[in-house]
């Protein structure tokens, strides 16, 4: 039995109403979502209010939902089916921990009738579907004319009566765009090089051959825009695949007896107009995400490389932030850092 359950949410600044939510599990539908808006919750992130509750003996077929949008005025249907094999395969995936990889189905709506679902464990979290959904009339939902436009409006004005006049203004000026730009994915990998920064030349240095105490990687994590993320100690994410562009990355490491770790935050403007310029229409070009480290110099790149470029593309310091810590006490912050307290605890 696969203990999962499902959770609906909203993307933040996008109130809509639910109408009907179905999940298929064996040919059977279940559904226990009331007809009433669902709150707002950060991109990717669970939601206490489930669809249905979790103990399948099959992995779910897919979700029904029926909604309408609030600022849009809008009804959208959407019928997502899910790779049951590829699915099961994901959910009978080994963990490191007693606890199943995989916990929950997250479904969360956006703007222009977007639907996003991910598989969420813990430890990780993947997309499975990013598509948009099909607009219908309001005489579709409410043929018998109890519910149509008129009610609709006054919910919905009623809705945002609520919010405050900056609220509104922020809410009547979000699009679908936002939502599409964080969902889009690229071919890249980390890869961190522990060297030493020669101040005075401008350039790394590999360790040498006899060097004691050389630097070495326990782990990488990293958690991405697109509602992903990536807490296992392993090898995928020094592989080449499609994935979100980062958000945050933790690593550690080791030199001899010392024990260290680092924590980035990237800005999500900045980064995703890096990443459009670099890779234009080709998004499967396999690119390096340098990880440039020499924490006795307290010296710290991040840099893109592609094949064919002469040098690797240094990200900006204003686009990102790190803090680093060495046998648990700071050693290092950005200038720029403004994380809040103990923001690096994952």
């Amino acid at each position: 039995m696969y203990q999962i359950s499902t959770s609906l949410t909203l993307g933040e600044g996008c109130p809509a109403m639910i109408i009907d939510a179905t999940l298929t599990v064996n040919g059977e539908h279940l559904s226990d979502i009331p007809f009433k808006f669902v709150d707002e919750s950060k991109w990717g992130r669970r939601s206490p209010l489930r669809v249905i509750g979790e103990g399948y003996e099959t992995p779910p077929e897919g979700v029904e939902l029926t909604w309408v949008s609030v600022l849009e005025r809008k009804a959208y249907h959407a019928q997502i089916g899910f790779d049951k094999s590829a699915l099961k395969e994901l959910l009978d995936t080994p963990s490191p921990h007693e606890r199943p990889l995989f916990t929950d189905l997250v479904i969360t709506i956006a703007h222009g009738g977007k639907v996003a679902v991910w598989l969420h464990g813990i430890l990780k979290q993947i997309r499975l579907h990013w598509a948009a959904a099909e607009e219908i009339a309001l005489e579709e939902l409410f043929p018998d004319d109890d519910l149509q436009n008129d009610s609709i409006d006054k919910w919905c004005d009623e809705y945002l009566s609520e919010c405050s006049d900056e609220e509104r203004s922020r809410l009547n000026s979000l699009d679908a765009l936002p939502f599409d730009r964080m969902m889009t994915q690229y071919c890249y990998r980390l890869m961190p090089l522990m060297e030493h920064w020669q101040p005075g030349e401008a350039e790394w240095q590999h360790p040498a051959d006899d060097e004691e105490n050389v630097p070495v990687v326990d782990h990488i994590y990293i958690s991405r825009h697109d509602g992903t993320h990536h807490k296992l100690a392993d090898d995928t994410l020094t592989r080449h695949h499609m994935a979100g562009r980062p958000e945050r990355i933790a690593m550690a490491w080791h030199a001899g007896k010392n024990e260290w770790s680092a924590h980035l935050w990237l800005d999500e403007e900045l980064t995703a107009s890096i990443f459009e310029r670099l890779y234009g229409t080709h998004r499967d070009t396999r690119v390096d995400l340098i990880l440039h480290f020499d924490p006795i110099q307290r010296h710290y790149e991040l840099a893109l490389f592609r094949y064919g470029m002469t040098q690797p593309q240094l990200l900006p310091p204003e686009c990102w932030q790190i803090i680093v810590f060495k046998d648990q006490f700071e050693h290092y912050r950005s200038e720029n850092y403004n994380q809040p307290s103990d923001a690096w605890r994952w």
